[in-house]
């Protein structure tokens, strides 16, 4: 979970209908306060680290767009404006 106000509403439904929540990463007792407090702010951490990624790379493209710089990286497989790139076909031998 990334965004604070989806960890919001999942805790307001499994305690609305009772509902025990499990998972593997971190285990965290959801009835005891602390741990609830705890699970917050990892959320909120994820939040922010999720949020200076988008800055980061948003940055990377206005700065490439602005030096006149393609946006894009390796032509995918399929991409025909030149033919496809036999390095990336997973059919080529």
């Amino acid at each position: 979970m990334r965004q604070p106000r989806d960890l919001e509403e999942v805790l307001q439904v499994s305690d609305d209908h009772a509902i025990t929540l499990h998972g593997e990463a971190n285990r965290r007792d959801l009835s005891d306060p602390d741990d609830r407090f705890i699970l917050c702010i990892e959320v909120a951490h994820a939040c922010r680290s999720s949020a200076d990624t988008s800055r980061r790379l948003k940055s990377v493209v206005q700065d490439r767009a602005r030096e006149g710089k393609p946006q894009g990286g390796v032509r995918r497989f399929g991409d025909r404006r030149q033919g496809v790139d036999q390095r990336h076909c997973p059919c080529a031998a």
